[in-house]
């Protein structure tokens, strides 16, 4: 009777101390992506069981994303390695609008707490890089910041934008656009379909476009709205977009819009991203976040 005793406690016992284990390796492992330039945001882990997900009605669920609606999410690249649970590096020949170049991954890298996306002429042969969150960060309303700084240069078409996640075309929300021959105006647009093809679009000078700018896109049920620096730049309160998107950061060559690269043109040139940090609507709602940007 007593080793039948015996042997229930250790048995328990065992059990005990396997759930105690896992659970302190699911939600207190060291975070391998915290990035210390901002230590009052709440982070979310590289590792996938970390991952708690609360269901939003704001927010489509997709299976591999990491987007979680209770979180911000925060990237100061501050490791070797791009963190591959947020970003896809893209490979591709084929482009849009007359463009040159080809997206290929070697182009893409983290350099000085930077994501650089740089652009090379090799041999009139044009390659630069491309990184999307498609299928990984897909959100529903929000705030998105990126902090960057670009090259000046004819032919140079850095952007970041939005695109939906069911792999249409319409709408797209270009969060910043510049062409490399007018480097000290910021392009803001929003195009989407209603019945045909429109858009609203402004433009803001900046002096010194050759430092470091954030861009901000405030997404709402209600309105998009634009900033520079924290300073509102324009708003969109009509055919808002409810529907899950995902970001894209580009470094685009030639095309219709920007032209061929000319003699004054320098290669390699980067596109330098400091940090990306997108804030759940949700979020920004319950907790009434003032300093979202």
């Amino acid at each position: 009777m007593k080793s039948k005793i015996l042997m229930v406690v250790i048995i328990a016992f065992v059990f005990i101390m396997t759930i105690t284990v896992f659970l302190k390796n699911t939600f207190t492992e060291e975070n391998k992506y915290i990035h210390h330039k901002q230590p009052h945001m709440v982070f979310i882990s590289k590792q996938k069981n970390v991952i708690i997900r609360k269901e939003s009605p704001l927010l489509t669920p997709v299976e591999s994303s990491f987007y979680d609606p209770n979180k911000v999410l925060f990237d100061g690249f501050d490791k070797q390695e791009l963190n591959k649970y947020y970003w896809n590096v893209m490979e591709r020949e084929d482009n849009y609008n007359k463009e040159m170049q080809s997206y290929v991954k070697d182009n893409v890298f983290i350099e000085d707490n930077n994501l650089v996306i740089i652009a090379k002429n090799e041999d009139k042969l044009y390659t630069s890089g491309l990184v999307n969150t498609k299928s990984k960060i897909e959100f529903l309303y929000g705030t998105v910041t990126v902090r960057l700084k670009y090259p000046e240069g004819k032919s140079f078409f850095p952007a970041v934008w939005m695109l939906p996640a069911n792999d249409t075309s319409y709408p797209e929300i270009d969060i910043m656009e510049v062409v490399g021959h007018k480097p000290d105006t910021v392009y803001f647009v929003y195009h989407y379909h209603n019945g045909e093809k429109r858009k609203f679009a402004y433009k803001s000078n900046i002096v010194d476009y050759d430092a470091y700018h954030t861009y901000t896109l405030q997404w709402t049920p209600e309105s998009l709205a634009w900033y520079i620096d924290d300073e509102q730049i324009f708003q969109v309160t009509r055919d808002i977009p409810d529907e899950p998107m995902y970001l894209i950061i580009n470094f685009a060559i030639g095309g219709v819009w920007p032209g061929a690269p000319d003699a004054n043109t320098v290669f390699p040139s980067k596109v330098l991203i400091d940090y990306v940090k997108i804030v759940p609507y949700e979020l920004y709602k319950r907790e009434k976040i003032n300093d979202i940007y």
